[in-house]
């Protein structure tokens, strides 16, 4: 068995000959850095067989060689997404390093560390691994270091929930775990929260949770809350989107042009990727060099770094950045060249000057994850600035209600609309976003009452805050609510007077060029933007402690965002997706983005084929 270094700082004196001895046989750099605390600390790095530091690392700094984990400094950015994967806390960050004990000096010492020899105050000794679970997890807590329980949706704990009173102690979990996180003794499961990377191989492998037969409704996370519910009395939150099968944009193909119709040749011929939105009524339209915006997403629900983030990526590529329900960050408004502010049913941060700042404004009706329901930004994400952007005290749940309140009867919202005209004198479009329910009759009353541009969000869309039984069970798939929004201003006549931008689960240029050829003008991304800026989806928006400092307001968690890094990976991501848009519509036969039609789609089964009217491949 592994031993591991611990350290007892009870009998420390800060003499600091562990650190000396460390920098003489290390080339003076001393790698025991970790402070001293409370309990027992794990310091070394135990060279796992399947490290979970180089699967976290998106940078490639760390790698193996010849048996030993290394980082490379020069490829470090020092995100410390290696510190939240170790599942022993080796991994330090200090002066814009990662720096680890790899306990190399063992070889030439006896055996034993030399920063061991050199305590004269015995605060430091080595023992085996599996004695130490109480010492590692409270090492953990008083560094601040959230552990890895928040990167993916199953962990020791959840399996322990989920098996309450029918666990047989077979110890296949033990077996199983790469950590050595699960321990049975005595029939009773001994579960070390710090050593679980949530890899979900004991969810995999538990005999007890395997369904009876294929396609069994109780699967792993429908047990896990129902245990959770029946024990806390409430139901599940969450943040992101649904994650159920849905019908979408992969189950279309896009026919390339070849004999009949000629395709344009990518190489040496141009295609255009700008769009103009909002020309209905506005002076000053939106004018763009491609048809991909960033979504509306609240600071507060998102952190400070990464709304400046998505600003300094819009503008990098020529698209248009959106503040969210929350109000405008004067840094977002800076950074941003074009910025489009939400006028939602909280009014958060909303004054005159707030709407004459917008390059458009988007009036919320709706929203994809939670249709029918308002905004809920959890208190313990209202941090003072938050608090002072939305004009509510710091500390406390910020409810959007579920409709305005003050458009109860028709017409209202032609009376919100033209208000907004006055007080911006016309010169920027309106929007109206509209979450998935009856998108064709929605449509029809947004036009009516004198939208520039209508954004329809589909059930995939993400959110920061929702209960799990809405995310997954209310709305229409963007596909579907495309198909209606279109159908419904066909209707009346107002297709080609009003602009479509749709959102909800867009991923890539392939998404955007199908949802252009069904009849969208523009597209949205929220949650792809987000993983661009460095998110990991772990689900875990709406506690306010994002590993990554993407939806957080907690200042340590924020540190870990570059807000240049992340903004120049948002502009690249939005400039490949209209890389791939531009591509489609050339191997497609046209030189403008905008001239895809519906002619150029087959659906590749029936039921797409009579949810979207596209013809069937084949015919």
């Amino acid at each position: 068995m592994k031993q591991i270094l611990l350290t007892n700082p009870e009998n420390c004196d800060g003499c600091n000959e562990c650190v000396e001895a460390c920098s003489k046989v290390n080339g003076g750099s001393g790698l025991f850095l970790h402070k001293m605390t409370e309990g027992y600390q794990a310091i070394v790095c135990q060279q796992c067989i399947n490290p979970s530091c180089i699967k976290g690392c998106f940078r490639d700094a760390i790698y193996r060689e010849n048996g030993v984990v290394k980082i490379d400094q020069d490829k470090c950015i020092g995100c410390r997404l290696c510190v939240l994967m170790c599942p022993i806390g080796s991994i330090t960050y200090t002066e814009n390093m990662m720096l680890k004990c790899e306990q190399q000096c063992t070889a030439f010492n006896g055996g034993r560390p030399v920063c061991v020899d050199a305590c004269e105050s015995k605060c430091l000794k080595t023992v085996d691994v599996k004695d130490v679970a109480a010492g590692v997890q409270k090492g953990f807590e008083m560094n601040g270091n959230s552990t890895t329980s928040s990167l993916t949706p199953y962990s020791s704990s959840d399996l322990a929930n989920a098996t309450q009173g029918l666990c047989v102690f077979c110890g296949t979990c033990e077996i199983v775990c790469p950590t050595d996180a699960i321990q049975i003794i005595d029939n009773h499961a001994e579960i070390d929260k710090s050593r679980c990377i949530m890899c979900g191989s004991c969810f995999a492998a538990c005999p007890v949770l395997i369904p009876s037969g294929a396609g069994s409704i109780w699967d792993p996370r429908t047990i896990a809350d129902i245990r959770f519910t029946s024990k806390a009395g409430k139901y599940v939150l969450r943040g992101f989107g649904t994650e159920r099968s849905l019908p979408n944009f992969d189950d279309i193909v896009i026919l390339p042009a070849q004999a009949s119709i000629a395709p344009v040749d990518k190489y040496r011929e141009a295609c255009n990727t700008g769009v103009v939105l909002g020309t209905r009524y506005a002076e000053e339209p939106l004018v763009l060099d491609t048809p991909i915006l960033i979504a509306g997403m609240s600071f507060g629900a998102l952190s400070k770094e990464c709304k400046v983030a998505f600003a300094k990526g819009t503008s990098l590529v020529g698209s248009c950045a959106n503040t969210g329900e929350g109000g405008m960050l004067p840094e977002e408004r800076e950074e941003a060249d074009k910025l489009i502010v939400q006028y939602s049913s909280g009014r958060f941060g909303v004054s005159v000057d707030y709407l004459n700042a917008g390059d458009a404004i988007e009036v919320k009706i709706g929203q994809g994850a939670k249709p029918g329901m308002g905004g809920h930004l959890l208190a313990e994400k209202v941090s003072l600035e938050v608090a002072q952007i939305r004009g509510i005290p710091i500390g406390t749940d910020a409810l959007s209600p579920c409709r305005f309140l003050d458009a109860t009867r028709d017409g209202d919202l032609a009376k919100h609309i033209e208000l907004i005209r006055e007080v911006t004198d016309w010169r920027v479009p309106i929007i109206v976003k509209l979450g998935p329910g009856r998108v064709d009759e929605d449509v029809k009353i947004a036009a009516e009452a004198g939208a520039d541009i209508i954004s329809v969000d589909g059930m995939e869309g993400g959110t920061g805050a929702a209960p799990e039984v809405v995310i997954e069970h209310t709305g229409v798939p963007t596909l579907a609510s495309l198909v209606q929004a279109v159908n419904g201003l066909k209707e009346i006549g107002m297709k080609d007077e009003i602009d479509l931008i749709i959102t909800g689960g867009i991923r890539s240029g392939a998404d955007v060029a199908k949802a252009m050829a069904m009849g969208a003008d523009a597209a949205y991304i929220g949650t792809g933007a987000m993983i661009a800026a460095g998110c990991r989806a772990c689900r875990m928006c709406y506690t306010g402690k994002c590993p990554v400092g993407v939806a957080t307001q907690d200042p340590i968690l924020r540190e870990r965002m570059n807000v240049d890094l992340s903004a120049e990976r948002v502009g690249n991501y939005i400039k490949s997706m209209t890389e791939e848009t531009k591509m489609l519509a050339q191997l497609a036969g046209h030189n403008d983005i905008r001239n895809f039609s519906m002619d150029d789609l087959r659906a590749l089964n029936t039921n797409i084929a009579e949810i979207t009217g596209i013809k069937l491949i084949g015919t």
